[in-house]
């Protein structure tokens, strides 16, 4: 028995055309103004001191994951314009190679920072946080256009046994 229902042949049409635009070239463009936006955004607020309790704030090391994010964006969009639509896979963090997994690394990892942390983190409590916090949940808004087209990380599956 299937995990889920199979489409009608009624579904089947509909459900291609959702995926065709979901993983459209002017869809990912238009979330990448917003991640743009953010990331610059980001760019102009004073690093913040390491906080003694680790939680999130901008300091260089998460600068650095905002560049590589964006980066990593960048990369996939030039894919895409191309037709490559591997961009989609899920091959985890840190690759290098320009897949849109990469660039949400960053937007997951402050989505879920400022759900768990937002009372003492130092950002919050700056002059920059509302705006911030208004850029994030615009890109987060823009991704659910898209987002469904990348390919889901499965937990489930074991790393291969190497080197026993």
């Amino acid at each position: 028995m299937a995990m889920y229902e199979i489409p009608t042949e009624a579904e089947r049409p509909a459900l291609f055309r959702l995926t065709k635009q979901r993983s459209a070239y002017t869809t990912w463009a238009f979330i990448g103004g917003y991640y743009e936006r953010w990331v610059e955004y980001a760019k102009q607020i004073e690093p913040l001191a390491h906080e003694p309790d680790g939680m999130q704030s901008l300091n260089d090391s998460s600068m650095r994951l905002f560049l590589l994010g964006h980066a990593a964006f960048v990369d996939a969009l030039a894919k895409l314009r191309q037709g490559d639509r591997s961009v989609f896979k899920w091959l985890g963090y840190g690759t290098g190679e320009g897949y849109f997994c990469e660039s949400f690394r960053l937007v997951a990892s402050w989505q879920t920072a400022r759900g768990r942390i937002q009372e003492g983190m130092e950002l919050v409590e700056t002059e920059y946080w509302p705006e911030f916090e208004r850029r994030l949940d615009d890109l987060i808004a823009a991704w659910s256009n898209g987002g469904t087209a990348i390919q889901p990380r499965y937990l489930d599956v074991p790393a291969e046994m190497t080197g026993m």
